[in-house]
């Protein structure tokens, strides 16, 4: 049972939704950018239509470049804003019956975005073993949606271990 994603609604909550993903630094400036009335989003229009467009340009890039391994659908990417998690869950509609592992790069580290729609593979435990006695990482979730990080320096030891299972 999804939310229903059309209609004025859903409109004015994609535009907070990815305005706050622009200014994920200084989330009171969309709190601040809100008008009074229902539907008064002021400028963060412009904002969100932006992060739109990395998301929609994020998902094409998958199709393209995306890499299978072990039965699994990998995609690592260095977007302009955080919408690894949002992709994740909008690809895993898709492909319900594989692994899907997005893995974002950021300043200092990878964080990874892990789906299953068909539960036949336990994210949270991918995503530990991943991650285990890595410096500075962690990694949980729930069987068929999970996240992580870990450090830049550690890239080549993540995906090897993702070979091995």
């Amino acid at each position: 049972n999804y939310v229903k994603q059309e209609g004025e609604f859903w409109e004015i909550l994609k535009n907070i939704y990815n305005a706050i993903m622009y200014f994920n630094k200084d989330v009171r400036k969309v709190f601040d950018s809100l008008g009074e009335g229902f539907g008064d989003i002021g400028d963060l229009a412009k904002y969100a239509h932006e992060v739109q467009e990395e998301i929609d340009k994020s998902v094409e890039r998958f199709w393209k470049e995306k890499k299978e391994m072990n039965g699994r659908e990998i995609f690592v990417f260095k977007p302009r804003f955080p919408v690894g998690a949002v992709i994740s869950s909008k690809i895993s509609l898709d492909i319900k019956d594989k692994s899907l592992l997005i893995i974002e790069e950021k300043e200092k580290s990878y964080h990874i975005h892990a789906r299953r729609r068909d539960c036949k593979e336990n994210m949270a435990i991918l995503v530990k073993r991943m991650v285990k006695d890595l410096e500075n990482s962690s990694g949980g979730g729930h069987i068929p949606a999970a996240g992580g990080h870990f450090l830049k320096k550690d890239f080549d030891e993540v995906m090897e271990r993702l070979k091995e299972f």
